[in-house]
């Protein structure tokens, strides 16, 4: 009986490490997986579809009542970002006659981040509804708004050239809204799918293999059937669309508007900006970690288990070879993705963390 029970524990301990194993590797893929769909391998989206516009207006030459000069401010509601490089135009008509306006393109201000000047001229006196179209750069999204203008000739009253002072020197705060679309919002949606299936795609069967391999060649029949065919093409593909996905990110889901992190300097002079880089250059690193791991893996796991056993191998009663145990390769191979994941996952909750305080910092008073 002695004998019996020393006979299980060499068997009941690796049993136990195997499970652990399987169980650490699929939370692992698991988490990184959920951490992808929540986040669509990036961030979340730079700025949402509400703008703050400050318009004012003023004539140039009293001479010239019917000429008018418009400054209009564009900010993103949250966070007070400047629109830059947006498309402005502005229209409109009399209230009195429906008499149309020749619409104009508003010209953004060198200097002035998101401030956009134009020069109107009305044909008539009176009462004007001036609608104001917004269109992003790159075409993030569009939107209008309207107000009433009143022009009145110079010549006044007392009273009514102070009215008009009041209402020359008067600020309109208006809200604008981006309308949902097929570009960009729909777009986005598909993309930030592909990139999660994408990160399935690799982490699933990169899990797929290697746990393969600590169950035990007596079911090496995995890698002898499609999974061992195709991991490599499988993988591949996940990186690529991982990769395709991530720079589309890169550029629409930064913490400033488009084009993003490619516009370092623009990117720069958002708070915490410095840190958000340094966080965003490790994901190419990991992405080229993760291509080495899916050839060494190929070269070291799947390739060596679809070679056609020796004929005189060992063989047991199910049909397995029955000399196995993990070399140190695969162990290290399955500890090197393990702690790929890992880092992975806490890269992209650090994107995510200092991406939500780079816009909340904009209210922070300077040297705070």
């Amino acid at each position: 009986m002695s004998g019996a029970m020393t006979s299980l524990k060499p068997t009941r301990v690796p049993a136990i490490r195997k499970l652990a194993l399987i169980c650490a590797a699929a939370a692992i893929a698991l988490a990184v997986f959920a951490a992808s769909a929540a986040t669509s391998g990036s961030t979340a989206s730079a700025h949402g579809k509400e703008l703050s516009l400050f318009v004012s207006t003023l004539i140039p030459d009293e001479s010239e009542p019917l000429r008018r000069l418009f400054r209009v401010e564009v900010l993103h509601a949250g966070d007070f970002d400047a629109v830059e490089n947006a498309k402005v135009v502005l229209s409109g008509f009399r209230k009195e006659g429906g008499e149309d306006l020749d619409e104009i393109t508003l010209t953004e201000m060198s200097g002035e981040s998101g401030v956009y000047i134009g020069e109107l001229v009305f044909n008539r006196f009176g009462e004007w509804n001036i609608d104001i179209t917004v269109t992003s750069a790159f075409s993030q999204g569009n939107g209008s708004t309207h107000f009433i203008e009143q022009v009145h000739p110079v010549v006044l009253s007392d009273a009514e050239e102070a009215s008009m002072a009041r209402e020359a020197a008067r600020v309109r705060q208006l809200q604008l809204f981006f309308s949902f679309g097929w570009w960009p919002d729909i777009v986005s949606i598909l993309l930030r799918i592909a990139h999660s299936v994408s990160a399935l795609a690799y982490f699933g069967a990169v899990s797929i293999v290697l746990l393969s391999v600590w169950l035990g060649r007596g079911d090496r029949r995995v890698l002898n059937g499609p999974i061992g065919k195709y991991f490599l093409p499988a993988s591949l593909a996940g990186l690529t669309g991982i990769l395709l996905s991530g720079l589309y990110a890169a550029a629409f889901d930064a913490p400033n508007g488009a084009p993003g992190i490619y516009d370092i300097k623009d990117l720069l002079q958002l708070p915490y900006a410095n840190a958000y880089l340094a966080a965003f250059l490790v994901k190419p690193v990991m992405w080229v970690a993760l291509v080495i791991l899916a050839f060494r893996i190929n070269s070291v796991v799947v390739r060596p288990a679809r070679i056609p056993a020796p004929a005189g191998a060992a063989i047991g009663a199910t049909g397995a070879i029955e000399d196995f145990s993990p070399s140190k390769a695969v162990r290290k191979l399955t500890y090197i993705g393990a702690t790929a994941g890992i880092l992975i996952v806490a890269d992209i909750s650090i994107l995510i963390y200092i991406h939500y305080i780079s816009h909340l910092g904009v209210f922070l008073p300077p040297g705070s």
